[in-house]
């Protein structure tokens, strides 16, 4: 009961924030093409995307095309005609799926690992390119089958990680995750090595967990295409109250290292409740000063001298 008493007392520290979350949500103006009843935020290559639009105006007449090749896909109206539906097969060269119905059209960008320039995230919290919304695509790479990433094993061996990769702050629901792989474009990579911490909060949002797989795979494989020699993942991490809640999570991540042949940082020592105290009896959302000290240590390892200096001053 005390454990359940000091989770809600740090519920409530950030419940301001979530009502300002929901009330600019509440604000944003309804996109002219209309909303997405379903729309994933990532998809592997060569599986079915299946999208869900609830356009303006109603969906009788819509069209669907894949680019490129203007490949004619067939779209299903629901019996009110309220939504439409595309189910389509991915083919390897696929970048972007087209819709246009009621004098309105709408690109939806499928983005690959090395092509997120300008991703962004709209007020809707979702993905966007530039203007249009974006999904996430890829290449599955299985750890017990898939052989094309077994030359990282070299390029991984002891080579520290001059860029860090931290996971951005977010409106309480929002993903971490998504929000790094915004913020990953950014890096300027040239060779170096890339410690990538992977958020705890994430547990927090509802993910399927093959679609986390999939967006962590994404992120790491961005990371390889745009010039990366190295990608180091630190494991999410949470009070030990709230451990069970990461094993699935974690697990896929685990996955991604192995498929990757990637080095991990377990984080289980930094779970210490002592580590996540914002008051006396009273866990926080984020690891406390004498929890980031810790973290620091635990990352220094992995971490080159220069990276561990840049650090420190930007705290």
């Amino acid at each position: 009961m005390f454990r359940i008493m000091r989770r809600f007392v740090a519920l409530l520290a950030v419940w301001g924030a979530v009502c300002a979350t929901a009330a600019d949500a509440s604000s944003a103006e309804t996109p002219p093409i209309g909303t997405w009843d379903h729309l994933p935020t990532a998809c592997y290559l060569d599986e079915v995307l299946p999208v869900v639009l609830r356009p303006v105006g109603g969906a009788t007449g819509w069209s669907a095309r894949l680019e490129p090749g203007a490949q004619s896909v067939p779209v299903e109206v629901a019996a009110d005609a309220a939504t439409c539906a595309v189910s389509v097969a991915l083919p390897a060269t696929a970048q972007a799926l087209h819709l246009a119905g009621n004098g309105r059209a709408i690109a939806l960008r499928l983005v690959t690992p090395g092509a997120g320039a300008a991703l962004v995230l709209g007020p809707d919290h979702r993905l966007y390119q530039g203007a249009d919304p974006a999904v996430l695509v890829l290449n599955r790479v299985e750890a017990s089958e898939d052989r094309r990433w077994h030359w990282l094993q070299q390029a991984d061996a002891g080579q520290p990680c001059r860029l860090r990769l931290a996971a951005p702050a977010v409106a309480w629901g929002d993903s971490p995750l998504v929000a790094q792989i915004v913020a990953s474009q950014a890096l300027k990579l040239k060779g170096e090595g890339v410690l990538i911490e992977i958020s705890g909060l994430d547990r927090l949002v509802a993910w399927k967990h093959r679609a986390f797989r999939q967006v962590v795979a994404w992120l790491v494989a961005d990371c390889f295409a745009r010039g990366a020699a190295r990608v180091a993942l630190a494991e999410p991490v949470a009070p030990a109250v709230e451990v069970k809640a990461l094993t699935a999570l974690l697990a896929q991540v685990r996955d991604v290292a192995t498929s990757y042949k990637l080095t991990t940082i377990p984080c289980g020592d930094l779970a210490r409740e002592a580590l996540w105290e914002i008051a006396p009896g009273v866990l926080g959302l984020t690891l406390n000063e004498a929890g980031r000290r810790e973290r620091e240590r635990l990352f220094a390892p992995m971490l080159a001298p220069e990276a561990a200096e840049s650090l420190e001053k930007t705290k």
